[in-house]
């Protein structure tokens, strides 16, 4: 089972169009195999090194006060495969991963805008071995059978994933639906982005329910296997929090929800001829519930209401599947609304880290 852990250190100062359903798809990504996963920090120098090659750092790593090793967290985690995500309103900031679980840290040092943590005591959390060298200050963590980890940007094309529609009527109007799944750049401030690009879900709630999903094939895992995983996400909302709509709020109404399942999630057929409607073939639950399958992550209220336009929310979600007997998992992440209108999202940046149970 992957636990959750909360950290408070004493020692630390401050850390397209789619008319025909279900699916539409494109081309696959390369996976990122990390059976065994390294990181080194050398006090005083703007460099790293990982499995992945050398890096710059903004601010070099240091000696606080007490003694301690101090290194930047967000490097430190994605280099042994875990997510970062950082959490404004409580000002803290989660470390998750498979198979440890989540650590979340709400104290931490500040340099820079950096977020500085205590290299052993979170390598210890994160079952990493910690190595120092004193000849050249320089520290090595390690962790080994980390499974594997794979990310999506969308920079060069879908990376595989698919777009689908379900609880709508089969023989629905497309005029009145406006069904859409492509990718497309994102709406960031200004409207000067040229290079971002990101998947696009957009459709109308027009029979009292609308579930809009993505969904990604991740191959090359041991066949009948349970494995732990962790996902990472980003959605770009115009929603305010607060509103009032048509059978719900049309941002705390519409509820976004993930998971990772070992059967392709699709929208099909279901019910008698002349009433049919497009169901999905998983348990997704029923907007505020969960299924079986799949967990309510949050809904899409952005973050400051004060602000037009679109604005990024970063979202997380753990999960135990059983691979099928093609070594295959899938990932699902989905809009279930009870507003009914027009809903409009991105998506980018996912990462998702797997490891045998």
């Amino acid at each position: 089972m992957i636990r959750h852990k909360h950290i408070r250190t004493g020692l630390l100062a401050a850390l397209t169009l789619v008319p025909a359903l279900p699916l539409a798809q494109a081309h696959a990504e390369t996976p990122a195999p990390s059976a065994h996963t390294s990181v080194q920090f050398q006090l005083g120098s703007k460099y790293y090194t990982d499995r992945t090659g050398k890096h710059a750092l903004a601010t070099a790593p240091y000696l606080n006060a007490t003694g301690l090793t101090m290194v930047p967290l967000r490097a430190l985690a994605e280099s042994l495969s875990a997510g970062v995500v950082w959490n404004q309103a409580k000002h803290a900031a989660t470390v998750t991963g498979a198979p440890f679980g989540t650590i979340t840290i709400s104290s931490f040092e500040n340099k820079g805008g950096v977020l500085f943590v205590p290299v052993r005591t979170i390598a210890s959390q994160m079952g990493a071995d910690v190595g120092w060298d004193s000849a050249s200050h320089a520290v090595t963590l390690s962790r080994k059978n980390l499974g594997q980890t794979f990310r999506y940007d969308f920079s060069q094309g879908d990376d595989g994933w698919k777009g689908g529609f379900a609880d709508l009527p089969v023989d629905y109007d497309p005029a009145i639906y406006d069904l859409k799944y492509d990718r497309e750049l994102l709406p960031l401030e200004g409207g000067a982005n040229k290079t971002n690009y990101g998947l696009k879900l957009q459709g109308s709630n027009r029979s009292d329910d609308l579930f809009m999903f993505l969904t990604k094939k991740v191959e090359g895992l041991e066949p009948n296997t349970e494995y732990g995983g962790n996902v990472t996400f980003t959605l770009y909302t115009n929603q305010d929090g607060g509103g009032i709509g048509v059978g719900g709020a049309p941002a705390e109404s519409v509820y976004l929800k993930a998971g990772i399942i070992g059967t392709e999630p699709q929208a099909v057929k279901s019910g008698e001829a002349g009433s049919e409607f497009y169901r999905m073939n998983i348990d997704k639950g029923n907007q505020a519930t969960d299924g079986a399958n799949v967990k309510i992550v949050g809904n899409v209220a952005k973050p400051d209401a004060s602000k037009p336009g679109y604005q990024p929310v970063k979202f997380e979600c753990t999960a135990t599947a059983k691979t099928n007997a093609k070594g295959e998992l899938f990932l699902l992440i989905g809009t279930d609304s009870g507003y009914e209108g027009i809903s409009t999202f991105y998506f980018d940046d996912f990462s998702l880290t797997v490891a045998k149970k």
